[in-house]
């Protein structure tokens, strides 16, 4: 106030800013630092808008921290601490703007040139950032560099680690990862979703029993509210895999009664049909087959529904039934796998009716 045109006025007002920032006030900081910018003196100005980022970016305004990053990555010759502040924070920023590309170019290059430097924020960001791109992989080997020291970088690390094997469909590691993770946060707020991807880890490993255990717990621990189609179709996939069949169809059917926009609905009601199959209830399979194409006649699965009807009828011994199913196989969904099958089928069929002539004719035309 009594000396603005000294010397000295530039370092105070950053000095000044620095107190109300970490006094939480952050709008005069904020106007104060936006005068130290115009300072002539390059690691002041340097300074202020490296906070300005760093304060725009925990107010979650990205646009304006990349902004105030990218002014003060444009300075010549800044000291290498301050460099490094710089590049971190643009790379953090570009991560959160989705410029993933560009993210990895700053964090990669600050990881080269300065790998002492925030060293575990700088891994965690890059395995966040490769993971988003696709590249698991390299994910996983940046999380890994996170040192367990029990804090939220160590916890959302391990998060990270343990989606990055389930999406590399490493399910041994995945399933370790996630019982690691509910081992050390058994009640953080990921614990319902973890323990879901610990099911899928189980049922990817064909680990029946234990993916049936923990879809259970899922049902029975967190309620209605936490359950939906997909969880309920992958517990009824679970328990018949395990040789729980009867409840298996319960839950097929539960699905169907309660979500009736579900995606899985067609899938549910086919699993039941081949359930019944599976036990030899051939007729019941047939009927449930039936169903399928009488409530979902557009599905995608229409073709193994009607091979499978086909199937059915063989198995009652009502072969001229099943030939009609298999020829309509063959007539209308000639691009399908199941044509082959059909096929066969259809030759037995004609053999069973003691006709070989027609199972030959039909092989040779």
């Amino acid at each position: 106030t009594e000396y603005p045109s000294n010397e000295m006025a530039d370092a105070v007002k950053l000095s000044l800013s620095i107190i109300q920032y970490n006094s939480k006030d952050t709008k005069i900081a904020e106007r104060n630092l936006m005068l130290a910018t115009q300072s002539k003196d390059k690691i002041i100005k340097g300074r202020a808008l490296t906070l300005l980022g760093e304060i725009n970016l925990e107010e979650k305004k990205y646009a304006e921290a990349e902004k105030y990053f990218e002014n003060a990555i444009k300075i010549p010759s800044l000291p290498q601490k301050m460099s490094n502040r710089v590049i971190f924070g643009l790379g953090v920023t570009k991560y959160y703007l989705k410029k993933y590309d560009a993210a990895l170019m700053n964090l990669n290059d600050l990881d080269a040139r300065a790998q002492r430097f925030e060293q575990r924020k700088v891994n965690f960001y890059l395995g966040e950032t490769y993971f988003e791109n696709g590249n698991y992989i390299a994910a996983q080997r940046h999380y890994y560099r996170v040192s367990a020291s029990g804090d939220e970088l160590d916890r959302l690390s391990l998060y990270g680690s343990a989606y990055s094997y389930f999406n590399m469909k490493d399910f041994a590691n995945s399933a370790y990862y996630f019982n690691d993770y509910l081992t050390k946060y058994p009640k953080d707020k990921n614990t319902r979703d973890v323990r879901l991807r610990l099911a899928d880890s189980y049922f990817g490993m064909k680990n029946f029993e234990k993916a049936t255990i923990e879809y259970r717990r899922i049902f029975d621990s967190y309620g209605i509210n936490f359950r939906n189609d997909y969880t309920l179709y992958q517990f009824g996939q679970s328990l018949f895999k395990s040789g729980e069949s009867d409840e298996a169809i319960k839950r097929m059917q539960q699905l169907q009664d309660e979500y009736a926009n579900s995606k899985f609905r067609d899938d549910a009601q086919y699993l039941i049909g081949w359930i019944n199959f599976q036990k030899g209830d051939f007729r019941t399979a047939l009927t449930n087959y039936k169903k399928l194409l009488n409530m979902y006649p557009n599905s995608t699965i229409k073709p193994i529904a009607i091979y499978s009807i086909g199937d059915s009828y063989y198995n009652l011994g009502e072969y001229d039934s099943s030939i009609v199913y298999y020829l309509n196989i063959i007539a209308d969904y000639p691009e399908t796998r199941y044509v082959y099958d059909a096929m066969n089928g259809l030759q037995y069929s004609y053999i069973a009716k003691d006709d070989p002539d027609k199972a030959i004719s039909f092989i040779n035309a």
